[in-house]
């Protein structure tokens, strides 16, 4: 795995965050410290400004997860998603459920 690819992958989720964005944080002055998205279940993805790190929340607003540009385990969460879509895991769960 290569640094760099770590790095674009994890610039590339946060532009697609702050494209898709619906949710900010403020501090107590009013200063935007997050944007983000909601997701299902109240859940939310957020980029944290001061930080340069995307946190995901959950409906408490409790960090379950938190990445940085250096953050290898995203590019390995990439590969198996990819993974399993290609081997079709996700359409054979489906029709098991059926």
């Amino acid at each position: 795995m290569n640094k760099n690819e770590v790095k674009k992958l994890f610039w590339n989720l946060v532009n697609g965050i702050e494209f898709c964005c619906d949710t900010i944080t403020e501090n107590s002055a009013g200063v935007v410290v997050e944007r983000g998205m909601a997701l299902e279940n109240d859940y939310s993805a957020m980029y944290v400004l001061d930080e340069g790190s995307i946190r995901i929340y959950d409906n408490h607003h409790n960090v379950i997860a938190e990445f940085t540009e250096d953050s290898e385990l995203l590019y390995i969460l990439k590969d198996l998603f990819e993974n399993l879509e290609i081997l079709g895991v996700r359409n054979n769960a489906k029709t098991k459920k059926a």
